[in-house]
């Protein structure tokens, strides 16, 4: 062997031997072993962009609520509707949430449910939606807070149908009955010194 061959053999890369397919079943957006029942891993349909089916984890708010709307079944004649709200009261949080005492948005499935209610629509979220019930009311709080704020900022440029209108006064009403709240701004919270960025409208209209 001469001198460069022996080289030229230590630098070269090693063959590495290609994992097999997995063969199995899919279980709940999970690979099963179809013998021993031993869970391989997630089933991440990429290329099929199936909703129904485990997707990767998104970061981004709007995308993983546009899936959830998938996932929980709501009816395809209200799916604009649905997202766009979402998408206004997204929005004025973002606007406005220096003056409420959370960090983050408001949990998804809560949001959902109610938006669906507000919509007159169904979906598959059925009960309280956060266990805690101390949780759950502090956000509903908020919740009528984002909306006491979409009804009143003249800076949502969204015209609102007569029913919608109605809708959303009946549910701050609602939720302003339910958990004692007074007229006007929230106790507890800080309004914001400056003047909110003003809130566009979404691309699609609420009919």
């Amino acid at each position: 062997m001469t001198a460069l061959e022996g080289l030229l053999r230590l630098i070269a890369k090693p063959q590495v031997q290609t994992e097999r397919e997995y063969v199995g079943i899919v279980v709940d957006g999970f690979h099963v072993d179809p013998v021993t029942g031993e869970v391989a891993g997630p089933y991440l349909c990429i290329e099929q962009n199936d909703y129904l089916k485990q997707p990767l984890f998104i970061y981004n708010r709007s995308v993983r609520f546009e899936d959830l709307v998938w996932r929980c079944r709501v009816p395809p004649a209200h799916r604009a509707r649905v997202l766009e709200l979402f998408g206004l009261l997204e929005q004025i949080w973002e606007a406005h949430k220096d003056e409420f005492p959370r960090k983050y948005f408001l949990t998804q499935r809560l949001l959902l449910q109610e938006i669906c209610k507000i919509c007159g629509c169904t979906c598959s979220v059925k009960g309280r939606p956060i266990r805690d019930k101390r949780r759950y009311k502090k956000q509903m709080i908020i919740l009528c807070g984002l909306l006491r704020i979409f009804v009143n900022d003249k800076s949502v440029r969204c015209p609102l149908t007569s029913d919608l209108a109605s809708k959303l006064n009946s549910t701050i009403s609602d939720l302003a009955l339910r958990f004692h709240l007074p007229e006007g701004p929230l106790h507890g919270t800080q309004p914001s010194s400056t003047s909110a960025p003003q809130i566009l409208r979404p691309p699609f209209a609420l009919k």
